[in-house]
């Protein structure tokens, strides 16, 4: 038994929104020791994510370091690439506490977090300092009830506006389910409304979506993006529903609002990856995220069409061996399924 098993029990006991800052601290502080201990390289694990060169295609999804304070640790912990964020225009100290809430039957979280981050501003110093390892930026709408309609728009672009010259890609994340309105940019006129009004950069701009869009509405929202030139995806973003789980249906219900993520978003992803490969260019990339927590997922995802994955609760119930386990894993499919290399 691995010694994460053992502890884990023990972490579980706490809370863990306090466990992942206690965690992030301390592997802040050892990130030498744990390179040594959870690094595993393989040139096949090797791809290219626009002019990015990864060292295998398991990235840190957005929302486990939303001020860009643990590149290292990521590195060390051997993801090929990360995502920081979700950043916004203002700071947030987010929604009340508690906020994070485990469902260890279903090896899933459920997030009300709220977007808390220091803003854009206070953490562009930050981001431009990042060497150890690619990253993306996650860029999302301030978390404020007041601001809707134009006001939206111009806050979300003004956090793009902020990092749009730092970081090996963007992603405007108009899902998020979390905030204090609970409104999102996936209507098709107010993403096309909000595409309209960006100066990019040269830097590739992402497109996140939820999972629970029908794929007419998906259907819909890509083909705005693909009409404003869009580079890429990423797929998906929490749930709102309460879908595929075995966890208490009273406990489920006393958590609230708040975004799923998790295995239970997993059954759906493949589909769903192939679905949007087939209405977009082939290298066009795609990044997969939900539920990913072994080589074999992975490997139905790169399959499927994905370009590389990203993942967050995997991490967390699996531990930091996860992102070794996982490549170790995918050599050894890799081999089976006679597959040189990705890309």
């Amino acid at each position: 038994m691995r010694l994460y098993d053992l502890l884990k029990p023990l972490l579980f006991k706490i809370d863990p929104e306090t466990i992942h800052h206690i965690s992030c601290s301390l592997g802040n502080l050892s990130a030498g020791i744990i390179r040594n201990l959870f690094q595993y390289e393989n040139e096949r694990l090797k791809t290219k994510l626009f002019d990015l060169e990864l060292k295998n295609p398991v990235g840190l999804a957005a929302g486990f370091d939303k001020n860009g304070k643990l590149s290292s640790l990521m590195s060390a912990l051997g993801f090929g690439f990360m995502e920081v964020g979700s950043v916004t225009f203002r700071p947030s100290q987010g929604n009340p506490k508690p906020r994070l809430f485990r469902l260890p039957r279903d090896e899933a979280l459920i997030n009300r977090l709220g977007l808390n981050n220091e803003g854009a501003s206070a953490i562009l110093n930050r981001l431009k300092k990042i060497s150890q390892i690619p990253f993306g930026i996650n860029i999302a709408k301030t978390n404020d009830a007041e601001l809707i309609g134009e006001e939206a728009q111009e806050d979300f672009i003004s956090a793009y506006e902020v990092v749009k010259e730092v970081g090996g890609f963007h992603i405007l994340n108009v899902s998020c389910p979390n905030t204090e309105d609970g409104k999102t940019f996936e209507n098709p006129a107010s993403l096309e409304a909000l595409l309209s009004r960006l100066n990019r950069s040269k830097i590739p701009l992402l497109i996140k979506f939820a999972p629970d869009l029908d794929e007419g509405v998906l259907k819909e929202n890509i083909s705005v993006c693909e009409s404003k030139d869009i580079n890429g995806y990423v797929l998906s973003n929490t749930s709102s529903k309460r879908e595929d789980l075995t966890e208490d249906p009273v406990y489920v219900g006393s958590i609230g609002k708040g975004g799923l993520s998790g295995v239970p978003l997993f059954k759906k992803l493949p589909t769903r990856v192939e679905f949007v490969r087939s209405i977009i260019s082939r290298d066009k990339p795609i990044i997969a995220v939900g539920g990913i927590d072994s080589g074999d997922k992975v490997f139905q995802l790169l399959r499927a069409g994905a370009s590389c994955v990203e993942l967050y609760t995997g991490l967390v119930y699996k531990g930091p061996s996860i992102v070794k386990e996982i490549n170790m894993e995918l050599i050894r499919l890799m081999d089976q399924h006679k597959v040189e290399r990705w890309n």
